[in-house]
């Protein structure tokens, strides 16, 4: 888009929940086998692991950039992908808000046992993409 192009923004699009203020905060790359994944990370681009308060299914990746994670694939998700998380003010009213828009929800909201809220869903065009909220507190 270039700055002089208009657009029009209804007051639900300006309302909806994140509106504005939903950054790019995470990364996430799943497969069947993480161990593979972590070797050929580390090998290849440098990537250093270190454990996940989520537990062994979960890698916690140091890129040197945006940070980001290594995970099994789970029930409902494809078998493997990569996605960038959203970091938005309430998961449960932005899944609401992508159905209404066209998209979907794949997985949750759910909740770690540390307190973090997750998502993963789908844009109009099949995209995936991850959501979360931080713990509250």
């Amino acid at each position: 888009m270039s700055p002089n192009t208009t657009t029009s923004t209804d007051s639900t699009a300006a309302d909806a929940p994140g509106a504005g203020t939903a950054p790019v905060a995470w990364f996430e790359i799943a497969g069947p086998d993480m161990a593979a994944l972590e070797g050929f990370y580390a090998d290849v681009f440098g990537w250093k692991f270190a454990d996940s308060p989520m537990g062994a299914s979960y890698r916690i990746a140091d890129n040197g950039g945006l940070s980001g994670g290594l995970t099994s694939s789970e029930d409902g998700l494809p078998a493997h992908y990569a996605i960038f998380s959203l970091q938005v003010a309430d998961v449960a009213a932005t899944c609401e808000t992508i159905s209404a828009a066209g998209g979907s929800v794949l997985l949750g909201p759910a909740e770690t046992p540390m307190g973090l809220v997750y998502a993963n869903v789908t844009d109009p065009a099949g995209n995936h993409l991850g959501l979360f909220s931080a713990p509250a507190g």
